[in-house]
């Protein structure tokens, strides 16, 4: 059996984790890039406290458990809570308990919120804070009420939002000297692999200031902003047989139907001029069956190797009847939109011009956009001004292009946000390699934790 050791972490090259950990303020935010080290440092600092006070409580908390159970319970049972600290690790209630006394619990906000009303803890870690709302925050903070410890804390880690989030508003605008935000990027952590780094260098706009250089930023106006209308609309080419094509869908019928056909130029034939994908085929019609729809995706004989395709399971079932298989595209809005932000940062989406092979007269009528190129100038993000806990998210409405656009390109690239950390160490031997423990108490004691 191959058995991970744990190591201690090196803040050495990563000031600003030290100053986290150092930090005895009551309230505590870590925002952070991609790659900045979030999580890791979080759970660190909930380890220290649990050592530090032996018989101390514990949360570690975000808004869904199975975002908590993917990424942060699994940094801390793989990347910082060595196995020899640890008495027992219930999988039905998630408590960890430690050989000291101490116990740590892992919940999800939404599937356990009866679980929190009656909690007394000494410390609180929220990762992700910007997904829980003001009224969520203020409610953890009245669990922090466990009074056989001298020391209570909350603390949270969190990517950027916009400047009218909560958060930004508690932490920036408000002056409270009991809290403090300490903010790191994706360039301060040297632990981050290169080639992950070179591909958060390729963001642009407001990603790149959020993700990357982990600044507050708001989504305001148009989406795809740094869209080039001379660049995106192309004139019609031969397409080569061998060139990859796939296809996405947005299924509707009051709204618009869309059907795309994109290829991509093989990066061995790309040149100044030809380079990137192309939607080359466009149906968009409403008030169209499809059982009527079908003929007409049956008449292109395109070597499709894929169609993404919306949800919905009956016109699913309907197009497989009639012998167009779909697979179910990932629609994840942020992230889907960031791919294909970045591509077209990259110059790397065209349509052909003429792509639709239909106007529908009715949406012509109705002043309504007629195909996906006519829908980039009015998709917007929503005004979340008058409610710092809205999601950024475009308008719901004439997006049934950008709808199958996103769902292609996130489907065929998006990855997500690869789970780094700061330092780990593995052992290919067969037996367990027990280090000492851990010295962030000695270390810390010689500071301002002194009055702890």
């Amino acid at each position: 059996m191959v058995t991970s050791t744990f190591k201690q972490l090196d803040t050495s090259k990563m000031p600003k984790q030290r100053r986290f950990m150092e930090s005895t303020k009551k309230e505590l935010m870590y925002s952070g890039s991609f790659g900045a080290g979030k999580s890791r440092i979080g759970c660190e600092k909930g380890l220290f406290l649990s050592l530090k006070y032996p018989g101390n409580k514990g949360l570690i908390i975000r808004k869904t458990f199975a975002s908590l159970r993917l990424t942060t319970m699994d940094t801390w049972t793989r990347y910082v809570c060595a196995p020899y600290l640890i008495q027992s690790f219930s999988m039905e209630t998630h408590i960890c308990k430690l050989t000291n006394g101490s116990e740590v619990l892992f919940i999800g906000l939404n599937d356990s919120p009866e679980r929190i009303g009656s909690l007394e803890v000494g410390w609180i870690f929220i990762d992700e804070a910007i997904e829980f709302t003001e009224d969520d925050y203020v409610m953890l903070q009245g669990r922090l009420r466990y009074n056989l410890v001298p020391f209570r804390q909350l603390f949270s880690a969190t990517n950027p939002a916009s400047g009218q989030h909560h958060l930004y508003r508690r932490f920036y605008l408000e002056k409270d000297d009991d809290r403090e935000v300490i903010e790191a990027n994706s360039l301060d952590n040297p632990y981050n692999p290169q080639d992950y780094t070179d591909n958060l260098m390729k963001l642009k706009g407001r990603y790149r200031d959020r993700y990357v250089l982990g600044k507050w930023v708001g989504y305001e106006g148009l989406v795809y902003d740094i869209v080039d209308p001379l660049e995106l609309i192309v004139a019609p080419f031969e397409i080569p047989s061998h060139w990859q094509r796939w296809a996405s869908i947005d299924f509707g019928y009051t709204n618009p139907f869309v059907h795309q056909w994109w290829t991509k130029v093989p990066d061995n034939e790309e040149t100044e001029e030809l380079h990137g994908y192309y939607m080359y085929r466009e149906i968009y019609l409403a008030h169209h069956t499809i059982d009527r729809l079908a003929p007409k995706i049956k008449s292109f004989q395109d070597p499709v190797e894929l169609t993404y395709s919306d949800h919905d399971a009956e016109d699913r079932a309907t197009l497989e009847e009639r012998g167009i298989p779909t697979d179910l595209a990932d629609k994840a809005i942020g992230p889907g939109i960031q791919t294909v932000y970045e591509l077209f940062g990259e110059h790397q989406i065209h349509i052909f011009d003429g792509a639709n092979i239909e106007t529908d007269e009715y949406l012509s009528e109705k002043n309504r956009p007629t195909c996906t190129a006519e829908e980039f100038a009015n998709y917007r993000w929503s005004d979340s001004k008058t409610n710092a806990n809205a999601k950024e998210i475009p308008v719901d409405k004439d997006n049934h292009g950008m709808d199958a656009m996103r769902y292609f390109f996130h489907s065929l690239l998006g990855q997500g946000e690869p789970q780094h950390v700061m330092a780990k160490s593995r052992s290919n031997q067969d037996v367990l390699v027990v280090i000492g423990q851990r010295n962030w108490g000695k270390e810390l004691n010689r500071r301002n934790w002194r009055k702890f």
